[in-house]
C-alpha cells in the first residue's frame, strides 16, 4: 500500500497523534506533523520540530563510542578500569566497550526497566538538575553492587550507557555533548538535534506532555541527557543520520558490521544501540518515557525508513501500529 498525505493525516486525527512522522516508501519521502510544541502558546509542531527521543539517544551514544574507536582512542575490548578508577563496585572494572555496548556489561542500573514497576512514577535518587554531565550520574551508581557479573547475560541497561557517555567523555577528552554533536550529528547534516539542556531548549523544540493538559515533564527528567537518553531529533534530522550511518560515513565497515550483528541468533535481536530484525532486515530504534514517545525503523537493502516522534507520554505507538500494518500489507 503506498501511504499518502491523506492517509496520514486521517490516521493522526483517528489515533489522536501529536508529533511527527517520517516515511520514505519507494523512492518517495514524505514528512508531515501534527498537533502543538507549545500547548500554551498554541504553536504547532512541524516537520522540523525536534523532539525528545529518550532510549532512541542509545544508538547516538554508540555511534559517538565508534567513532572514537575507528579514531583509535578507543578499542571495543578497552576495559573500563583502564579509563577510570572511579568505574568499580557498580561493574567489574574489566567489563568492556563492547560489553557496554551490548548490554552484557552487569553493570548496575539507576533505572533497571526490569524491576521498576509503575515507570511513570519513578523518581530519580538525585534531583534531575544536578543532572548535567555522564558524571554527575555517578553518586546514584556507588554504592550499589553490579547486576550480574560480565559477560554473563544481556541485561538492557540504562546505567551501561550512562557509563558508556563517561568513557566518551575521558576518550575524546570533552564534554560528551560536544563531542556527538560534532562527530555524530554534524558529521550527517542533523542541525535541527542536539543534547539540548531542559532549561534552555532552541526554537521549534517540542515540550513534552504528560497528558492532555499544560504539565510537562520538566522536572521530571535530567537537565541534559547523559549517554542512555535526552537528546532531541528531528524526523528528517533522523533519516540524514540513517542514511549516513547505512551508506558508511559514519563507522569504518568492519565496525558498522559488528554494530549490526546481534549477540544473540534470533529473529529479532540487539545489536550495539539498536534492535535487528533479520528478515526482511531492519533496523530501529525506540524510546518511551514522560513526555515522550519515539520509534524509527530503516530498511537497509531498500532505504526505506518510517520515523514516528511524538511529545506526549508514549504517544507514537497508535499512530505507529497503523502506519506498519499499511507497509506488512504490502
Amino acid at each position: 500500500m503506498t501511504i499518502t498525505t491523506e492517509l496520514l493525516d486521517g490516521w493522526a486525527a483517528q489515533s489522536g497523534f501529536e508529533g511527527a512522522v517520517g516515511l520514505r516508501q519507494g523512492g518517495r519521502e514524505l514528512y508531515r506533523a501534527y498537533g502543538l510544541r507549545d500547548r500554551a502558546e498554541g504553536l504547532p509542531n512541524g516537520v522540523d520540530t525536534a523532539f525528545g527521543c529518550a532510549s532512541a539517544a542509545k544508538f547516538f551514544t554508540a555511534l559517538a563510542v565508534g567513532r572514537l574507536v575507528d579514531q583509535g582512542r578507543l578499542r571495543l575490548d578497552t576495559a573500563v578500569g583502564e579509563l577510570s578508577p572511579d568505574f568499580a563496585g557498580f561493574i567489574d572494572p574489566a567489563a568492556t566497550i563492547e560489553e557496554l555496548l551490548r548490554h552484557r556489561s552487569g553493570c548496575y542500573d539507576y533505572l533497571d526497566e526490569e524491576l521498576i514497576e509503575d515507570y511513570d512514577t519513578f523518581e530519580l535518587p538525585l534531583p534531575p538538575y544536578k543532572l548535567l554531565s555522564p558524571m554527575d550520574y555517578l553518586p546514584m551508581f556507588r554504592g550499589h553492587a553490579p547486576k550480574s557479573a560480565r559477560g554473563e547475560r544481556e541485561s538492557y541497561s540504562n546505567g551501561g550507557y550512562v557509563i558508556l557517555a563517561a568513557c566518551v567523555e575521558l576518550a575524546a577528552g570533552e564534554p560528551y555533548h560536544d563531542y556527538l554533536q560534532r562527530e555524530v550529528l554534524a558529521r550527517t547534516g542533523a542541525m535541527r538535534s542536539g543534547l539540548f539542556r531542559f532549561d534552555a531548549l532552541p526554537a521549534d523544540t517540542a515540550k513534552g506532555y504528560l497528558g492532555d493538559g499544560l504539565e510537562t515533564n520538566a522536572y521530571r527528567l535530567p537537565l541534559r541527557g547523559g549517554g542512555d537518553g535526552g537528546l532531541y531529533l528531528s524526523a528528517p534530522d533522523l533519516s540524514r543520520v540513517w542514511d549516513a550511518f547505512a551508506a558508511g560515513k559514519l563507522l569504518s565497515p568492519a565496525l558498522a558490521t559488528a554494530f549490526v550483528t546481534p549477540f544473540a541468533d534470533a529473529e529479532r535481536a540487539s545489536g550495539c544501540g539498536l534492535t535487528v530484525v533479520r528478515e526482511p532486515k531492519r533496523w530501529s530504534i525506540s524510546g518511551y518515557d514522560l513526555g515522550v514517545g519515539a520509534f524509527s525503523a530503516y530498511w537497509p537493502a531498500s532505504g526505506e525508513l518510517v520515523t514516528a516522534l511524538a511529545n506526549r507520554t508514549g504517544g507514537e505507538g497508535a499512530m505507529l501500529k497503523l502506519i506498519l500494518q499499511a507497509l506488512k500489507e504490502g
